[in-house]
């Protein structure tokens, strides 16, 4: 009798150890887009308003939010581009009220199960944005050009997803820098003329 009582102490520590374990060690992150690499990747600029319309509503919606006393940007314009293979958007959000000295927005959602769910918002960015070499926690790493706001030069920073979001980075994280001729694929490129992108708000008040 005893030795069966010690049997069942014994099965229920391990099973207590093991479950303690698991708590500790969280499972690993899968990685469904790791054949997405540069050559496979095929960004796809997005000009046309009516397929943008779906990203402009998320970006007005955000407006409305951030800025609810504010007058409506009617020079704001936004660039997209979709990456098909990451199954991802990204927007690049260009206006008075939507930049400063240190750049402008930069969004990014995920388009997995064919909605919006948001990834990031970047505030202070420049293009041109780019994907870069390697991939952190299931998703491709992004390259945005930082100047402006105390930092001159300007250099490319990447930003890495953290498991939930490319997060803005804090403290020495801003020193973090593409190596100078990195290999990477443009999916914004530098801002030219502000009437190449597409209007934030639609002429009929939308």
């Amino acid at each position: 009798m005893r030795g069966g009582t010690f049997l069942v102490a014994a099965l229920f520590t391990a099973i207590a150890s093991a479950c303690g374990q698991t708590e500790k060690e969280p499972p690993p992150v899968l990685d469904r887009h790791a054949h997405c690499d540069l050559s496979a990747e095929k960004p796809e600029a997005v000009t046309d308003l009516a397929a943008a319309e779906p990203v402009a509503r998320e970006l007005r919606a955000w407006a409305q939010h951030s800025l609810p006393n504010e007058p409506r940007d009617r020079e704001a314009r936004f660039w997209m581009t979709r990456l098909p293979c990451n199954e991802m958007v990204v927007a690049w959000l260009v206006g008075r009220r939507f930049c400063g000295t240190g750049g402008c927005s930069l969004f990014v959602w995920d388009t997995s199960d064919e909605r919006l769910r948001p990834l990031a918002r970047i505030p202070v960015t420049w293009a041109p944005i780019r994907l870069v070499e390697g991939r952190a926690k299931g998703r491709p790493i992004l390259a945005v050009w930082t100047q402006g706001g105390g930092i001159q030069p300007g250099y490319e920073r990447p930003f890495h997803f953290d498991g939930t979001e490319y997060p803005m980075t804090t403290g020495d994280d801003w020193k973090r820098k593409v190596a100078p001729g990195a290999a990477g694929i443009v999916l914004i490129p530098e801002l030219g003329a502000m009437e190449d992108g597409l209007p934030l708000y639609r002429e009929n008040g939308g």
